[in-house]
C-alpha cells in the first residue's frame, strides 16, 4: 500500500470491508487483517515389509505455522449484496476487533428511503462541461505565476456520454513541478 493510503487507512480505528471487486485492493484488505499463528498437527502411518513380515510405524508432527487471517480471495468471493444474500463484510473494531457480520436483505430493504419524486436519480451535465479549459491570466494570477513560461501544460480531458461513459485515450498532463513554487504539488518541470 502506498504510503500515504497506509497513513490514511490508519487514521480509521474503525473499518469495514465489503466485497471487493479490484485484485490490487484485495491484498491491502487482507494485510489491515494481519497474520495468525496456528498450531498445526501432522500424523503419519507407515508400513515396510520387511524379512520378518511387516512392521507398521507411525509418527507425530507439531508445527507452529503463519497464514494471514483472510486471504485476498475471500474479500473477492463475498456474494453480492442483495436480498436474497443480505450484506457480508468483514469488519475491524478496537472494541471487538476483527469480525464478520452479515445483515439481512429483508432488513436492509426495509431500511431503504424511497426516491424522491421530484428529484433526479442522475443529472447529465453538457459534454463542454465535463471538459477542463485551458489555464488564462486569471488562473495565473489566482496562483501568484507571472507566466506560464512553456512548462505547465494542462490539457482538456475529453468525456462524453452516450449511455455510457467514454473517456479518450488522451489524458491531462500537468507539470506539478512548475506549480510547486506556490506551493501546489510536486514534480519535474520540463526544459
Amino acid at each position: 500500500m502506498p504510503p500515504i493510503a497506509n497513513e490514511l487507512v490508519g487514521q480509521c480505528s474503525n473499518k469495514a470491508i465489503p466485497r471487493l471487486e479490484s485484485p490490487e485492493t484485495a491484498p491491502l484488505a487482507s494485510e489491515l487483517f494481519g497474520d495468525q499463528e496456528i498450531r498445526e498437527y501432522r500424523h503419519s502411518d507407515s508400513t515396510t515389509r520387511t524379512n520378518d513380515g511387516t512392521a507398521h510405524g507411525s509418527s507425530k508432527m507439531e508445527q507452529m505455522t503463519k497464514r494471514e487471517v483472510l486471504l485476498p480471495s475471500q474479500f473477492m468471493n463475498i456474494p453480492r449484496t442483495s436480498a436474497e444474500t443480505g450484506l457480508l463484510g468483514y469488519y475491524l473494531s478496537p472494541h471487538t476487533g476483527a469480525h464478520s457480520v452479515r445483515l439481512d436483505g429483508r432488513f436492509l430493504e426495509q431500511q431503504l428511503i424511497p426516491p424522491a419524486a421530484d428529484f433526479e436519480n442522475v443529472l447529465l451535465r453538457s459534454e463542454k462541461d465535463q471538459c477542463l479549459r485551458p489555464w488564462d491570466e486569471g488562473d495565473l494570477e489566482r496562483l501568484n505565476r507571472q507566466e506560464l513560461s512553456g512548462s505547465l501544460h494542462v490539457a482538456p480531458l475529453a468525456v462524453s456520454f452516450d449511455g455510457a461513459w467514454t473517456i479518450q485515450e488522451e489524458t491531462p498532463s500537468l507539470d506539478m513541478g512548475a506549480l510547486a513554487d506556490v506551493g501546489i504539488g510536486r514534480g519535474r518541470r520540463e526544459e
